[in-house]
């Protein structure tokens, strides 16, 4: 089984990055550490809902790409 912490981690490092920022600087944005961000990240804290959403506004995420980037596969995503 998928551990969820480290793929949704991985996602919004890669979101991140690919919104040119550094994790010091989003964290700023969203009033938390950047040894927090890091923990997020690398799978090691769950993130509540609540500020799973806070997090994604913060990257200019979608819920539909959330969405499909944790629970669809490589092969499924394609179809979209």
């Amino acid at each position: 089984m998928c551990d969820i912490n480290k793929k949704l981690g991985s996602f919004l490092k890669n979101e991140r990055i690919s919104n040119s920022l550094s994790g010091a600087e989003l964290a700023k944005k969203l009033n938390i550490s950047q040894q927090q961000i890091s923990r997020y990240e690398n799978g090691k804290n769950n993130i509540s809902v609540k500020f799973l959403i806070t997090y994604c506004n913060a990257l200019h995420i979608s819920p539909q790409k959330l969405m499909a980037h944790i629970f669809l596969t490589d092969e499924t995503k394609k179809y979209l």
